[in-house]
């Protein structure tokens, strides 16, 4: 991932002693990465949050219902009396 390489290139840069316009570069850039990672991250959080929202307020009750329709379908074809 390049987050993690341009990481370890600054933390290289620093131990060795490295250039500061370089360091600074490479620190801007590292900023920069980590703003479109956090970005990124708070796209995937909303999209999970509206899945659930449409799990739980749409997709559950269809899916309620439809067992439901089956679980009728299946008293009316095999009444109690047959079962015994």
């Amino acid at each position: 991932m390049a987050f993690d390489r341009k990481r370890n290139q600054l933390y290289n840069l620093e131990a060795k002693g490295g250039d500061r316009g370089v360091i600074d570069k490479t620190r801007s850039t590292l900023t920069k990465l980590e703003n479109r990672l956090e970005v990124a991250l708070k796209a995937i959080e909303l999209a999970s949050l509206r899945i659930q929202r449409l799990t739980n307020e749409e997709l559950y009750p269809q899916l309620a219902e439809l067992v439901g329709g089956y679980v009728t379908q299946f008293h009316k074809k095999y009444p109690k009396n047959a079962l015994k």
